[in-house]
């Protein structure tokens, strides 16, 4: 049990590449942007406990949903807030945008496969479909969403 609690806190730090400076100016400069993620009511939740969790999958039989599992101190993270937060704001297909910070929620990212940091879970009629690691190109998350939402293209492609 301690070598794979040992190895998961090891490939965590690899992904998200550990404190360094630029990091650390990742994270005072995106502290804003983390918070409005968190604070969005009408677009993006944040997941509180296992029940809403629950709760959330019992509801997704009619509706795509996106998990983006995250961690505070990751830099990679912080880069994708604001893309995740702007895909779920821009969103015409009734997609559900959830963000569960893996240090609350150790066992919901263990549930969903988590190997690294950031890491994105589709899921369609309570089945994981697609899943994303890592920090990806928005253009990505857009191809996803349009391939397994209900209404297909909800996103104009922005060219990276």
């Amino acid at each position: 049990m301690k070598l794979l609690i040992f190895t998961m806190i090891f490939l965590l730090t690899v992904s998200c590449g550990g404190d360094t400076p630029e990091v650390d100016q990742v994270q005072e400069s995106s502290a804003e942007a983390i918070q409005e993620v968190s604070s969005s009511e009408v677009a993006l939740h944040e997941v509180a406990s296992a029940q809403e969790m629950e709760t959330i999958m019992e509801g997704s039989s009619d509706h795509l949903v996106v998990l983006n599992f995250y961690a505070d101190w990751c830099g990679p993270c912080q880069q994708l807030a604001p893309e995740y937060e702007a895909l779920a704001q821009e969103d015409t297909t009734g997609t559900q945008f959830y963000r569960i910070n893996i240090d609350d929620h150790g066992s919901l990212a263990q549930a969903y496969g988590v190997r690294g940091i950031p890491f994105t879970v589709f899921v369609y009629e309570n089945d994981v479909v697609h899943t994303l690691p890592g920090l990806n190109p928005r253009r990505d998350y857009e191809e996803v969403v349009n391939r397994y939402a209900p209404e297909k293209k909800c996103y104009k492609w922005h060219r990276a």
